[in-house]
């Protein structure tokens, strides 16, 4: 279900649309990793820094988005 949110989103007729089904997967991609193959964290504490900021960052851009965004 989420992979089909972020393709919406990756379509929507706005760039915010866009980059945030572009961020969305990446995000989740993430997600996914962190917790079915955590052996692959070298820097676990780094990552899951940059995480939460990236996180915050999407949260941010989901919050501007225009209202009417995006159109299924």
């Amino acid at each position: 279900m989420h992979k089909k949110c972020w393709n919406i989103y990756r379509r929507g007729p706005d760039p915010n649309c866009i980059q945030l089904g572009l961020d969305g997967g990446r995000l989740s991609e993430r997600r996914v990793r962190a917790d079915y193959k955590s052996a692959d964290y070298v820097k676990l504490a780094e990552e899951a820094a940059q995480f939460i900021r990236d996180v915050k960052l999407f949260r941010n851009r989901l919050m501007g988005l225009d209202p009417r965004y995006p159109l299924p």
